[in-house]
C-alpha cells in the first residue's frame, strides 16, 4: 500500500509482516509520522495471496470483473433503451401534431361546407318572418319565426314576447 501526503510513506506487505519506508529510508522506520499527517490517497499494488488461497482469490477477482462487466453492459443497454424511447416519444409527438393539424384542417373544411349549406337553407326557408302556430305541452302558441340556429332549429318569438327554440314538431303558417 502506498500512502501519500506531504511526505511519501511506503508500506509493503511481505512474509515478515509490514515494512515501512519514509522518504526513501530503508531501515523500516516511520520517523516523522505524526498525528498531524493526513492520508490523502491509498494505492494497493501487487498483493499476492498465499498459494493455498490463490484459487479463491482468483475467483473473487473474476467475480468482481464479471460484476463490473455486467453492470457496465446493463447501464449501456439501459442508455440505448432510454435513447430509443426518447426517439419514439419525439416521433409520436410529431405524428400526433401532424394528425391534429390534418384533423383541424378537415374539420375546418367540413364546417365551411356546413356553414355554406346552412346559409343557403336560411335563404330558402320561407317561414322566416311568418306567423305560425305550434303546440307545446298541449298548449297552442302563436309566434313569429325569427331565424334558425346552427342546428337548424327555429327561433321564434311568441305572442307573449317569449323567445323559444323549436327543435321538432309540427308548425302551421297563419295566413
Amino acid at each position: 500500500m502506498v500512502f501519500r501526503e506531504k511526505s511519501l510513506f511506503v508500506f509493503s506487505f511481505g512474509s515478515t509482516g509490514v515494512v515501512g519506508f519514509v522518504d526513501g529510508s530503508t531501515d523500516g522506520s516511520v520517523d516523522g509520522l505524526t498525528e498531524a499527517n493526513k492520508v490523502e490517497e491509498v494505492i494497493i499494488e501487487s498483493i499476492h495471496p498465499p498459494v493455498e488461497l490463490s484459487d479463491v482469490y482468483q475467483s473473487v477477482v473474476s467475480a468482481d470483473v464479471n460484476k463490473t462487466t455486467t453492470i457496465t453492459n446493463a447501464e449501456s443497454e439501459a442508455e440505448k433503451i432510454i435513447l430509443e424511447a426518447e426517439k419514439d416519444a419525439k416521433t409520436t409527438v410529431i405524428t400526433a401534431k401532424e394528425n391534429q393539424t390534418t384533423k383541424v384542417a378537415d374539420a375546418t373544411k367540413e364546417m365551411t361546407v356546413y356553414k355554406a349549406a346552412l346559409e343557403e337553407y336560411r335563404k330558402r326557408l320561407f317561414v322566416i318572418d311568418k306567423k305560425i302556430s305550434f303546440f307545446e305541452n298541449n298548449i297552442r302558441y302563436t309566434a313569429t319565426v325569427n331565424d334558425i340556429n346552427d342546428l337548424c332549429n327555429l327561433i321564434v318569438t311568441t305572442s307573449y314576447g317569449e323567445t323559444k327554440t323549436l327543435s321538432s314538431g309540427e308548425i302551421s303558417i297563419i295566413l
